[in-house]
């Protein structure tokens, strides 16, 4: 017996033509470019009540590219390296360069073992990702970049913003903000993200930076799942970039992140601009 022949098209996936629907297989669903969209609901919907089920890419095909429809692999830089296809979605940055090679070859040959990763980190959802971009531009775009902001996210993508710092004056520590109280409707603690920043401006020659975490942040982060500091990177004499910095829970006073990224490379894996 002859065998069929098979056609690879757009993205490198198989053209089906049976019963001349002309649909390309992705593996968790199909793809109608007539349409265009996938023609069964995402398996992980549910985390994305903002898009349709049946899109593709969060309808950004320009900035995004869906392989399987599972797992995202990010450098990073935010260059999305692989889809793993597994039970949840969360998008992982990998910090190593061997790392990004393995997931190059990957990509070549398809066998996928995740145990061959240097420790890959998870990041927290999208709403907490964008919170912490907002948290940021708040932050530099109020009371000179002097007073804090904060707030907490939930697993299901709940924000809840704390009270903002008072304008720190040179003198008295009063920049702290306070994070709301935590809402009866979210989940356990220890599956929420919080985050705050750090002040960005400058007074007396006094700074801060968002890659160490302050005196009074590892009692609080002890709390939660997850905790970002944003602000600017380093303590050095100029100018200093803007920072999205990632911690763990169990933390001392000056401890670095576990990952930094720059607000760029964080808009680049939610695909916005």
């Amino acid at each position: 017996m002859k065998p069929e022949k098979i056609i690879l098209t757009i993205n490198g996936k198989e053209l089906d033509r049976t019963h001349g629907l002309d649909w390309y297989d992705y593996g968790a669903h199909q793809h109608d470019p007539f349409v265009p969209g996938f023609t069964s609901l995402d398996p992980h919907c549910e985390k994305y009540y903002n898009v349709s089920p049946y899109a593709y890419c969060h309808n950004n095909p320009i900035m995004r590219i869906d392989p399987n429809g599972m797992d995202d692999y990010y450098s990073i830089n935010g260059d999305l390296l692989y889809h793993d296809e597994n039970d949840s979605y969360i998008k992982f940055v990998v910090k190593e360069k061997e790392d990004k090679n393995y997931l190059k070859e990957v990509n070549e040959n398809g066998s996928f073992d995740a145990t061959k990763l240097n420790d890959p980190y998870a990041l927290p959802n999208d709403a907490a990702l964008k919170e912490s971009l907002k948290i940021l531009k708040d932050t530099k775009s109020n009371d000179d970049g002097l007073a804090e902001r904060c707030a907490l996210v939930s697993d299901d993508g709940v924000v809840v913003e704390g009270k903002p710092g008072k304008k720190y004056n040179g003198i008295d520590d009063v920049a702290t903000a306070t994070l709301p109280s935590y809402p009866e409707y979210y989940e356990l603690k220890s599956k929420t993200t919080s985050i705050h920043s750090h002040i960005t401006g400058v007074i007396n020659e006094r700074i801060s930076q968002a890659d160490a975490v302050g005196p009074g942040d590892p009692d609080v982060f002890r709390q939660y799942k997850c905790n970002i500091i944003v602000g600017k990177e380093g303590m050095g004499p100029g100018s200093r970039r803007d920072v999205i910095c990632f911690y763990g829970n169990n933390v001392q006073a000056g401890d670095p992140p576990k990952l930094t990224l720059t607000p760029k490379v964080v808009r680049k894996i939610l695909g916005i601009k």
